[in-house]
């Protein structure tokens, strides 16, 4: 949970509001239950400033917590519990949607998650419920660019050989959204066409990137295919195959599919990135990592920077309309994912700005690292600040 609660908090006494339930997810593994109060997950000064507040708490502990989060908040390891079903059909009326940070949105939810609600993701009211006017001020730019280019694994660096197809979410066990497939392939075809229930696929031949494709929310299953120039002799074949989230509800969601359909083909796997095994989004993993000058975009690229966190006390925003797809970190810290470039029908992103706690912030060289899978501008990005100023009502 994030802790600048204090931002709306008062807007819930304003709105006569008496009791704040906290739906607190479990995500210990098996019997090994353990209570983490650390850092954004302190449930017990969260209650006592709603206790400051006059309120009352009605708190729940989970795991379903009846949002859109990844495999509905469920943990993983609940899938692997044999003849488990869950219980997925809850809607309650949500006031404050907050903001999925890290890898918690389900599949093909965005970050900022549910502005409809009479609080945003900043903690200011709507305009559903109050007459305003959002305006976001570019304050700085970002300084002392680097890269790191991710490099697909041979099959020297895979850890799983397998005959038969290995399932998305059964192998991955949502430790991350990655799973690199590989294959030798001697067929000289200069067509590759793989089919795949979800939800990106990237296809590599011999190390180069030769394609992409993505499906859709409730429409997840599509075919890849890219036209290819082949060597005589063998050549490399390499898919990462991601999820943008796991299924959130609906019948049977704990016997669902994600992935390609390889059976045919004896394949070699490996379960996440690079960058996330030195884990360079942090500050000492970042130290790691062999990062060169900045040049042209190229796809599954990591970037990092810095950047001075704005003055003030308005809620703080990166503004990625530049990039593409993938994660933003700062400071360690997940933001969450971002797909500026998968549109709405109206041809606009469903999110640009996405927001930074002031408590994720310290006030000079703030860490930024993005992973871009696709060929986004890091230069333009921009941190902002959110600002409402009220408007005269119409009648």
């Amino acid at each position: 949970m994030e802790m600048s609660w204090w931002l709306w908090r008062s807007g819930l006494v304003a709105a006569a509001l008496l009791v704040v339930m906290a739906v607190v997810p479990v995500y210990a593994g098996g019997a090994n239950v353990t209570y983490d109060g650390s850092g954004r997950r302190d449930i017990v000064a969260f209650m006592k400033q709603i206790q400051a507040q006059g309120l009352y708490a009605c708190p729940r502990i989970g795991p379903y917590i009846e949002g859109e989060w990844t495999y509905g908040g469920f943990p993983f390891w609940l899938h692997d519990v044999p003849a488990i079903v869950f219980r997925s059909n809850n809607e309650p009326f949500k006031y404050h949607g907050g903001t999925n940070f890290g890898r918690s949105a389900a599949e093909y939810m965005i970050t900022s998650y549910y502005d409809q609600a009479p609080l945003d993701e900043y903690g200011k009211h709507t305009i559903q419920y109050k007459n305003s006017n959002t305006s976001r001020l570019s304050l700085t730019q970002l300084r002392n660019g680097n890269k790191f280019e991710e490099v697909i694994p041979q099959f020297d660096a895979t850890s799983l050989r397998s005959d038969v197809l290995l399932e998305h979410m059964n192998t991955t066990k949502d430790v991350s959204d990655y799973l690199c497939i590989q294959q030798d392939s001697m067929e000289q075809q200069s067509t590759i066409s793989v089919k795949t229930l979800g939800h990106v696929l990237h296809s590599f031949v011999n190390g180069e990137h030769v394609g992409s494709a993505h499906g859709r929310f409730r429409d997840t299953s599509f075919t890849l295919e890219s036209t290819v120039s082949l060597n005589k002799g063998t050549n490399n074949i390499a898919l990462l195959s991601e999820t943008v989230g796991l299924p959130d509800s609906g019948s049977f969601v704990e016997r669902r599919a994600l992935g390609v359909n390889l059976h045919q083909y004896k394949t070699f796997s490996k379960v996440g990135l690079s960058g996330e095994k030195l884990q360079i989004y942090s500050l000492e993993g970042s130290k790691s990592a062999n990062w060169s000058s900045l040049g042209s975009s190229q796809p599954l690229t990591w970037y990092k920077s810095v950047f001075d966190a704005p003055k003030g006390d308005d809620p703080v925003a990166l503004n990625l309309g530049s990039m593409e797809k993938g994660e933003v970190w700062v400071n360690g810290q997940s933001i969450g994912r971002y797909w500026v470039s998968f549109r709405t029908l109206a041809g606009i992103p469903s999110q640009t700005w996405y927001n930074v706690p002031r408590s994720f912030l310290q006030p000079g060289d703030n860490l930024l690292v993005l992973f871009e899978e696709e060929t986004g501008n890091p230069l333009d990005i921009t941190v902002d600040t959110i600002s409402v100023t009220k408007t005269s009502s119409r009648k």
